[in-house]
């Protein structure tokens, strides 16, 4: 929704299988290398679009990196023996 609301899709590639992340000690910038990745223009979720097992490995210099994997992105919570008796209340991290 964030990204949505605030046009950001458009700086986003998803699925990247990222190989390194290093500061470059000259320059300041971080030097990420990457395999694949692709943008998914206004959409919230990509995992229905085939990974592209011919895509190149590169290399790009940025000035700031965001690690953002999604892991807290839906709602996930854990099955375990005895749930149905759980009298408490069960949360996810969002």
């Amino acid at each position: 929704a964030f990204a949505k609301k605030y046009d950001l899709y458009k700086h986003i590639n998803f699925l990247h299988d990222v190989k390194t992340v290093r500061k470059c000690p000259e320059s300041g910038k971080w030097m990420v290398t990457v395999k694949g990745g692709f943008g998914c223009k206004n959409i919230e979720r990509c995992e229905d679009v085939p990974a592209d097992p011919n895509a190149p490995v590169i290399t790009k210099a940025y000035d700031a990196v965001c690690v953002c994997a999604g892991t807290h992105n839906y709602s996930s919570l854990p099955k375990f023996p005895g749930q149905e008796r759980f009298k408490g209340e069960l949360v996810h991290s969002e």
